[in-house]
Order: C-alpha cells, then sequence, then structure tokens
C-alpha cells in the first residue's frame, strides 16, 4: 500500500537525517503532556510538561516539569518536585532537597527504560509507526515544498491501543521526511486524545552534554509507581 510505503519512508528518512527538533503537544482527557526535544543517533534531550490527577493531599492537579538527557547510554533527570515524587519515585518528606538537582539514570535502573525511550532519532521517528494506521495518501495542495498527506486512524499506544478517531501525517514529496502529524481519538462523542507533533531543523548540529556533580538514582532508595498520576 502506498500509504504505508510512505510512513516507511518518512521514518528512514528523519533516521537517516541524524538530527532534528521535534515539538509534541497531545491532551489526555483535557490535561496536557507536552514534548520539545531535539534528537540525535546516539543521544538527545527532552523537556517535558504534564499535568497530573490531584493527590489526597492536594486539591488541585499539578503540573510535572523535567528535562532528560542521553549521553553515552546515560539518562539525567532534572525535575520539579512533582516530577521528583511521580517520575523517580522519591518519598515526599526526602524529595524536597532534589528538586532542580540532576540525577543519574543507568541502565538497570527502574525508570531507564521509560525514560530512555524516543529521545534517540531512532527511537523517535520509529514512534510515528504507533501514531498512525495509515489508509490512503494525497498530495497536500499549495504546500511548500511540496508535501503529501497521509491519512488513517490515531493509534494511543501507551495505554489503550485502540483505533478509533484519525489521524493525518504529512511528508515533505521531494526528501521524504516528515513535517507534522496530527491526530486525535474520540470515544461516545468526548475528545480524549489529541495530539499535534511538528519536525524541524533536520541535520542541525545537537549537542548536549553530561551534567556535573549527578546523583546516583541507586542512592535515593525510590521505588518509581507502576503508573504516574501525570498525563
Amino acid at each position: 500500500m502506498a500509504a504505508r510505503a510512505l510512513v516507511r519512508r518518512a521514518v528512514a528518512s528523519a533516521r537517516s537525517a541524524g538530527t532534528y527538533h521535534y515539538v509534541e503537544l497531545s491532551s489526555v482527557l483535557g490535561a496536557p503532556d507536552d514534548i520539545k526535544g531535539d534528537a540525535a543517533p546516539n543521544g538527545g534531550q527532552q523537556f517535558i510538561r504534564q499535568q497530573c490527577r490531584p493527590v489526597r493531599s492536594a486539591t488541585t492537579n499539578r503540573t510535572s516539569i523535567f528535562e532528560l538527557r542521553l549521553v553515552q547510554g546515560v539518562v539525567y533527570f532534572r525535575g520539579n518536585l512533582v516530577a521528583v515524587v511521580d517520575e523517580l519515585g522519591v518519598p515526599a518528606p526526602r524529595a524536597t532537597s532534589l528538586p532542580g538537582t540532576w540525577v543519574e539514570v543507568v541502565k538497570g535502573d527502574k525508570p531507564y527504560r521509560t525514560f530512555e525511550v524516543g529521545i534517540t532519532t531512532g527511537s523517535n521517528a520509529s514512534q510515528l509507526r504507533s501514531a498512525i494506521i495509515p489508509s490512503a495518501s494525497r498530495p497536500l495542495a499549495g504546500s511548500s515544498p511540496p508535501s503529501e498527506e497521509v491519512v488513517g486512524a490515531a493509534l494511543r499506544t501507551s495505554r489503550s491501543h485502540k483505533t478509533e478517531g484519525s489521524a493525518v501525517l504529512v511528508i515533505d514529496t521531494s526528501t521524504g521526511l516528515p513535517r507534522s502529524l496530527r491526530g486525535g481519538v474520540v470515544l461516545q462523542g468526548t475528545q480524549r486524545y489529541t495530539v499535534t507533533w511538528t519536525f524541524s531543523r533536520y541535520h542541525e548540529k545537537v549537542h548536549v552534554v553530561a551534567p556535573p556533580h549527578p546523583v546516583p538514582y541507586s542512592t535515593l532508595h525510590a521505588k518509581p509507581p507502576a503508573k504516574t498520576a501525570c498525563a
């Protein structure tokens, strides 16, 4: 199918580009879950802002804000108090000294796989395959540069794997590089999940370095929750 071939080409072209910048703005049940990042073949960085559901000790929604760096196979985490508690699993009484502090997360640490996925060029671009189930393609009228639209079903992979809704992936015709993806899943008349994902600055240098004097995650005696309260 031509549409499926275009998605495969977009993933391959993005990976071949080596580096790019992306902005992924999504909403789950009205709660924002936004990621801005720079991807490189062996590393990268992400800036994440998520709205979290209230907990027993809070009466309003909380916001988790954190940054991830992947350098030479090590993930470095820095976030606000909500992120330290919800993402790292550090008990609240011990977490008060950690906001703004870099934490080193290595392979084998429980949060590593969750944090690492989607940071590198290959890992990030591959997520396009799980973001749309392509069904057709068409030229995008009046686009500059000339582009193709791939239309299909939206796939929400992190929770339900359901395919209700629709998605549109825009691909540069000459290079095959993805330009944007937008989509949404609607259940019983209620908008449950929306996403707008844009790609830019292909081939630009991505310079990410390990922060000085990070705290090893293994020293925190943390227990990340199986499911966070954030979007």
